[in-house]
């Protein structure tokens, strides 16, 4: 009853509403495309092969600057849709040098050298710092020397391992950040071969004055 005795002006206007949020969705929809670097067009799989030129040619016309990425499932590449790092914050989740390799977490360095077979904890030559370290055989100059990118804690108390056999010997070296945090890689400052930080090409140390 309550129905029929409504006037004209009070009938529901369902369909009205919902013409009005299509068209605000679309009108978003076209904002977000003029205003994108890369332009992701999912689904490709599903559309015609008129659908997929019309939706191209919507997207040149809104945007002609912008990248355009076709794809199925959502498949993308990272780099296709994100502007590149800064080099001031990239970071190395792994790495490594001639006889040695390196990963790290937001916790701790873990650092692998490969040692021949025979060799035991007393031929491991190596020290530690808050923020220096060097390791290596002690019978060859180090493979790894030099000022470590951050602060390491518990220097005292870290110890090395050893672990494999044959060709998989390696000593095992963990390393606990002072600070949580990705460092930008192992080393600050690489020090020179022997680890001194006064060496010439002779290993002549020269203390300075």
């Amino acid at each position: 009853a309550l129905e029929r005795n409504r006037l004209p002006s009070e009938q529901p206007h369902e369909p009205s509403k919902q013409r009005q949020t299509s068209e605000g969705v679309g009108q978003l929809l076209a904002e977000q495309v003029e205003l994108a670097d890369v332009v992701v067009v999912n689904k490709i799989d599903l559309a015609s092969e008129d659908e997929l030129n019309t939706t191209l040619q919507v997207v040149e016309a809104l945007n002609p600057k912008a990248g355009v990425c076709q794809t199925r499932f959502g498949q993308v590449a990272v780099v296709t849709v994100l502007p590149p790092v800064p080099d001031g914050l990239r970071v190395q989740l792994q790495g490594g040098g001639d006889g040695y390799s390196w990963t790290q977490t937001a916790s701790e360095i873990h650092i692998r050298m490969p040692i021949p077979q025979h060799a035991r904890g007393k031929d491991i030559d190596w020290a530690l710092g808050k923020r220096m370290l060097k390791l290596g055989l002690k019978s060859a100059p180090p493979v790894a020397a030099g000022q470590l990118a951050g602060l390491v804690k518990n220097v005292s108390e870290t110890v090395f391992e050893i672990e494999g056999q044959g060709t998989e010997r390696a000593v095992l070296l963990s390393l606990e950040k002072k600070l949580p945090g990705m460092w930008a890689g192992l080393w600050k400052d690489k020090l020179p071969a022997c680890g001194h930080p006064t060496c010439n090409a002779n290993c002549a140390h020269t203390e300075p004055t």
